[in-house]
This record gives C-alpha cells, structure tokens and sequence, in this order.
C-alpha cells in the first residue's frame, strides 16, 4: 500500500510540474474557453492589423477577377485564333453585337419590283396600286432604290404618266397611272402578222399605244356621173329623178344575224376591271 501511494505523489509532482509550463515560453500552448488559441499564444501577436497590400503574386478575390480568369481559361480552351474567323465561331464587337462582316449577305430574293393582278379595293399589305400616287423617298427606300436601278421606266419630267414620275424632286415619286387601259407585249412580234402582212407591235417597253379604227371602205349603190374633178352618186331603180344627191346619213351599227352592236365612244373587246399593282417590301 505504501508503493502505491508513492507512486501516485510522483505522478502527481510530474503533473503540477508539466501543468506549470501551460501558456509559458517553451512551455505547452492551451485553449481559452472557447476552445481556441488564445491571441497571445499565437506568433502573429502584437503584429500590425492592416489590409495586407497587393502585390503581383498576393492579390484579393473579386467577383470581375473571377469572370476575367475564366474567359482566359476559356480563351485558352477555344483555340482565340478562331475567333471570327472562316468555321471558326462569332465575335462580338465593342457594342456588344456581332460585326456585320460577320453576317451573312443579305438575301437575294427580294420581291420588291415584283408586279401584279389584284382585285381588292385596298392595296395587300406590301403593294402599292399604280394610281399616280406621291410616295415618299423616304417611307419607300427600296421601292425607289428598285425605280432607280432600272431608268428605262422613269420619267424625270413628269409627261409619260405610264411610268415612274419625279414627285417634288426632292422628298417623294410618283407611280405610274394604269387604271382604265389594258397592255400588250412590248416590241414587234416574229410570229403573227396583220391583214396588212406586217407584224404586230406593241412598242417600246411602256410605250401608250392610243384607242383606234383599223382603216376599212363602205359600198353604197346606185349610178355614179364622173365630172370632171367630182362625181355625183344617184338614186338606183325606176320612178327616181335623175339628179346629184348630196346628202348625210348617220346610223347606228347594225350587223344582220349576229345581234345589235353596241354603241360606245370607244372600239374595245370584253373586259374585266382589276388592280395593277407594285410590291414595294
């Protein structure tokens, strides 16, 4: 029994004696309450508390940081020697917005120009009827671009109401007038002739061929007395005088068994009345 008691006061005197050290110069560190190095344990003590400066190896972590070292590793990854270059991938410009050398051309098959039958009272949307309308140079880019690209159908002075006219000048043109006239193929036909044995021709392109009477003779019967630089028509058959008639005699068309023409001011074949129009989009 005495060993024992000798040999817990030597465990005891070596305990108080390591105890002695905790927290002390070469001693052992302990833990505050907490459960944590003490400041005063620590070797950064009593060193100064200022914002570490930047350097070029020690630098803090911001959000723009962050981005900026991702598009580099990602630059790095996608080969920037690609960029906006044939199969390689789009670049954007200082606005944000793929440069326009980069677009492909604009399309080709654009129906401005394009012209048209149409039987609604109102233009489609796109088309403008040809009424000899003022349009705006402005409103109508491309309409007026398409009338300057092709001159053969512009009038600068404003008299062949048939084409494209000059507006003001300035601000607006003019479309053509087609309303109440038909068409015909410009140029002279190598395939049909006339009566006449000469070939049919429409003209030049938009040329306005006016309303007329084919040249024809009517008969009329009875004795004819030659004079010397007249003649006089007499009556036929018996129980007339023998005199020179002069005389006028208008009537109305009239055509044995195929009905009763009608009367106009004008020599015309059935028609049906529509729109000419004009796309301008």
């Amino acid at each position: 029994m005495n060993e024992l008691k000798r040999i817990a006061g030597r465990i005891r005197d070596e305990f108080n004696a390591l105890r002695a050290t905790f927290g002390q110069a070469n001693g052992v560190a302990t833990l505050n309450a907490s459960g944590k190095l003490p400041d005063s344990q620590l070797s950064l003590s009593g060193k100064t508390t200022d914002a570490l400066a930047e350097g070029s190896t020690n630098r803090y972590f911001t959000d723009a940081r962050a981005q900026n070292a991702l598009a580099t590793s990602l630059a790095a990854k996608q080969d920037i020697s690609e960029k906006g270059t044939a199969n390689g991938y789009a670049s954007l410009d200082s606005s944000g917005t793929v440069p326009s050398a980069q677009l492909p051309a604009a399309a080709t098959n654009s129906r401005v120009g394009e012209i048209g039958i149409f039987i609604t009272s109102t233009p489609p949307q796109g088309v403008v009827y040809f009424n000899r309308a003022s349009l705006s140079r402005t409103s109508y880019a491309d309409l007026w671009a398409w009338v300057q690209n092709h001159p053969e159908l512009y009038d600068d002075t404003g008299t062949d109401k048939q084409k494209f006219g000059p507006g003001d000048d300035s601000t607006t043109f003019e479309l053509p007038d087609w309303k109440g006239i038909g068409v015909r193929g410009a140029g002279t036909s190598s395939a049909f002739q006339k009566a006449n044995g000469n070939y049919y021709d429409g003209g030049n392109l938009l040329d306005v061929l006016l309303d007329g009477l084919k040249d024809h003779r009517h008969y009329v019967s009875g004795y004819v007395y030659y004079g010397n630089s007249t003649f006089w028509i007499y009556y036929s058959g018996t129980g007339h005088p023998n005199e020179a008639v002069t005389q006028t005699y208008t009537a109305g068309p009239a055509s044995n068994s195929s009905g009763d023409p009608r009367s106009t001011d004008e020599n015309r074949g059935v028609t049906v009345a529509i729109h000419w129009g004009i796309r301008y989009e």
